[in-house]
């Protein structure tokens, strides 16, 4: 338990630090490279804060979409957007963002239901961790289903 929460915590300060540094870093090419450009660049960002929670998820997608429109858009070193443009860029930051995390935690949870289920007959229950007939077969033997048998 204290690995995740160190893990988290860790996630979490990176959410929001790593925006706001991948922004600085590529500010010397802001007038050379397209704001798409830099975005697709920020959302790397993102992916990474992805590997702790939905929380440091959703923090590095607000925080790379506020300092994308903080350092890339006009007028510069505001918190407003005049272009249409960047206005789609800076939604679609946010909600690439969102996304990735939201996968990525599914995956993880996917991932420990899985190796749970994997582990139902290496302990001699006798029982499938598969639905459908099996499934059935399982219930008449006196076994429960698994968890992704009954949420598939």
């Amino acid at each position: 338990m204290t690995r995740h929460i160190t893990r988290d915590r860790v996630a979490i300060a990176a959410a929001v630090a790593a925006p706001l540094a991948a922004a600085a870093i590529l500010l010397p090419w802001r007038g050379s490279w397209s704001n798409t450009n830099v975005a697709l660049l920020v959302v790397v960002v993102v992916a990474v804060a992805a590997i702790g929670n939905r929380t440091a998820g959703a923090l590095a997608a607000l925080g790379a979409a506020a300092w994308f429109d903080f350092f890339y858009t006009v007028p510069y070193q505001r918190f407003t957007i005049r272009s249409s443009a960047d206005v789609t860029t800076f939604i679609l930051l946010l909600a690439v963002g969102v996304t990735v995390s939201q996968l990525a935690a599914r995956a993880r949870r996917l991932k420990v239901i899985t190796i749970t289920d994997a582990a139902v007959p290496a302990r001699g229950t006798g029982c499938l961790a598969v639905g459908g007939p099996v499934r059935r077969r399982a219930h008449d033997q006196g076994c429960a289903p698994s968890r992704a048998a009954r949420h598939p």
